[in-house]
C-alpha cells in the first residue's frame, strides 16, 4: 500500500477529482478567455497552453481561470511552475489554495529539492500570512529538504541573494542543525555580517561554555557587534578571553570592547601601561595608537593633555583626529584656536573631522573667522566644508557672508545655498541689527537674483 504524504492526505479529500483529460482543461481555459483582449493567449500545436502562459494565468483576475490554470500546472508536474504555485498557495479562493498546496506537495521530490531550496525565502514567508495557517505546510517542506539535501541547504548560506541566505539559516536553526562547532564555523565563514550575528546569538543562547578555538574565531570577527556580544557573554559566565587576544582586545577600536576587556583583565594586564607604550610607538598601526589614546581618556589618565597635544602634532591622521576630539573635551572654550587650525589644515579628512566635532563643542565661530577660512581654503574641496559652517552663524550674518561670497559660487550652488537659508529662516526669530541691515542694503544690489528670490524674508 502506497503511503501518501501527510499534507496530501490532509488536503486531497477536499479537492475536486483530477481531470484525466489534460487537453480538456486547456480547452476550458481557452473558452473562459474567448475575449478580444485575450487574443495573445494562444495554444501550441498540441492544443495546450505553455507552462509560462499558465503561470501568468495564475495571476488572472478571474478565479475560475486561476483555478483551472493551477489544475493544468499540477498535471504538467513541471517544477518550473513552482514559483507561481507557491503564490497561489495563499490565494483567497479556497479551492485554488487547496489545489496549489497539493500541487506543490506533489512536486516535492529529491530531484526537485534544488528548486525548492531556491524558493525557500518565499516558502518561509507563507508563515507570515494571516489568511491561512501555513505552518504545517512550511514545516513539511523544510523537513523534507533537510532530509533530502542538507549539503545544498547549507550551501544556500553563501547564496548572493540575501533573502535566501536568511531563510536557509533560520531553517537550520529551527531544525536544530547548528548543533556543533563545525556547523557554526561554516556560517562564520560567510561575509554576511548579519547572518553571522544571528548564528552567534543562537549559539550563545544554547551553549554555556565556549571552546578556546571558537572564542578565538569569534573575538577576531570583523564586526564589532559580534566581538562585543561574545566578550560580554564570556564575562557573564566567568570566562576570560584567551591570553593571545589580550592586547588585541585592549587595542580594539570599539570602546565598549576595549573597556570591558580592561575590567575583565584588571588583575592580569596593566592596560594603562600598555596604552602608554603604544601611543608613541610606530610599531603599532594608526588605529591601535588611536585606540590607546582613547583608552587613556576613558581611564582619566592625569597627564593626558600633554600627550594629546603631542599626538596632534604627529603626521598620523587617525591620531590627530583622536587628539583633536580629546583636546576639545579637555580644553573647552580654549580649544577654539586649535579648531580653526584643524579646519584650515591641508588634510581634508582632518578638516572634516573638525567640522563633525564642532557641533559637539560649545565653540562659536565669528563671521570674520568663517570669512577668513573662505578666503584661504587649502584646496577647492575645503571650500565646501567651509560653506557648511555658515548655518552655525546668526541667520543675518549667514546671509551677509552668502552675499559677500556670491561671486565664488556657480549658479547651481547659489540656488542651493539660498534654498538652505530660506528653509532654516524660521528656526530663529531674531531680528537684524541696524549694522546688519546696513550691510545687507549695501550687498543686495550686487546679487539681484538672490535679492529678488528672498525679498519676502528681508528685514
Amino acid at each position: 500500500m502506497k503511503i501518501t504524504p501527510f499534507l496530501s492526505r490532509l488536503f486531497a479529500p477536499k479537492l475536486k477529482p483530477v481531470v484525466d483529460d489534460e487537453l480538456l482543461i486547456h480547452q476550458k481555459i481557452l473558452a473562459l478567455l474567448d475575449k478580444p483582449w485575450h487574443a495573445d493567449v494562444r495554444p501550441g500545436p498540441d492544443g495546450k497552453l505553455s507552462v509560462e502562459t499558465l503561470c501568468q494565468l495564475t495571476r488572472h483576475h478571474n478565479g475560475y481561470v486561476r483555478e483551472k490554470a493551477v489544475t493544468a500546472l499540477a498535471a504538467t508536474q513541471d517544477v518550473a511552475a513552482l514559483d507561481a504555485l507557491l503564490a497561489c498557495v495563499n490565494d483567497w479562493v479556497k479551492p485554488i489554495h487547496l489545489a496549489a498546496t497539493t500541487a506543490v506537495i506533489a512536486l516535492l521530490t529529491p530531484v526537485n529539492a534544488p528548486a525548492f531550496i531556491a524558493q525557500l525565502a518565499q516558502i518561509r514567508q507563507l508563515n507570515a500570512r494571516r489568511r491561512y495557517d501555513h505552518r504545517a505546510f512550511v514545516s513539511h517542506i523544510t523537513g523534507f529538504l533537510l532530509a533530502a539535501d542538507l549539503p545544498a541547504l547549507q550551501q544556500a548560506l553563501h547564496s548572493p541573494v540575501r533573502a535566501l541566505r536568511d531563510a536557509a539559516l533560520h531553517t537550520l536553526i529551527e531544525q536544530d542543525r547548528l548543533y556543533d562547532e563545525t556547523a557554526l564555523l561554516s556560517v562564520l565563514a560567510n561575509r554576511d555580517s548579519n547572518l553571522r550575528a544571528i548564528a552567534v546569538e543562537y549559539w550563545l543562547g544554547k551553549h554555556r561554555l565556549l571552546s578556546d578555538v571558537l572564542v578565538m574565531h569569534l573575538l577576531r570577527d570583523p564586526w564589532a557587534r559580534i566581538r562585543r556580544d561574545v566578550l560580554f557573554y564570556l564575562d557573564a559566565h566567568g570566562q576570560r578571553p584567551p591570553a593571545r587576544l589580550h592586547h588585541a582586545l585592549l587595542l580594539d577600536k570599539n570602546t565598549l570592547i576595549q573597556q570591558r576587556t580592561r575590567r575583565m583583565l584588571e588583575n592580569v594586564v596593566d592596560a594603562t601601561a600598555l596604552w602608554l607604550q603604544v601611543v608613541p610607538s610606530n610599531a603599532f598601526t594608526p588605529v591601535q595608537r588611536r585606540s590607546a589614546l582613547y583608552g587613556l581618556k576613558e581611564v582619566a589618565y592625569p597627564d593626558l593633555l600633554p600627550l594629546a597635544q603631542w599626538s596632534y602634532t604627529q603626521n598620523v591622521p587617525a591620531m590627530r583626529k583622536a587628539a583633536l576630539h580629546i583636546l576639545l573635551t579637555l580644553e573647552g572654550d580654549d580649544a577654539k584656536a586649535r579648531m580653526l587650525d584643524a579646519l584650515a589644515q591641508p588634510s581634508l579628512s582632518l578638516s572634516l573631522a573638525a567640522l563633525k566635532l564642532l557641533p559637539r563643542s560649545s565653540l562659536v565661530l565669528t563671521p570674520a573667522e568663517v570669512q577668513h577660512l573662505l578666503d584661504n581654503p587649502p584646496s577647492a574641496a575645503h571650500r565646501f566644508i567651509y560653506w557648511r559652517l555658515l548655518p552655525r552663524l546668526n541667520k543675518w550674518d549667514w546671509l551677509i557672508l552668502l552675499l559677500r561670497n556670491h561671486a565664488r559660487l556657480a549658479e547651481r550652488e547659489r540656488d542651493e545655498q539660498r534654498q538652505i537659508w530660506v528653509s532654516r529662516y524660521n528656526q530663529a526669530g531674531i531680528a537684524a541689527t541696524a549694522q546688519q541691515r546696513e550691510t545687507l542694503a549695501a550687498l543686495l544690489p550686487s546679487a539681484p537674483e538672490t535679492a529678488a528670490a528672498i525679498a519676502g524674508y528681508l528685514p
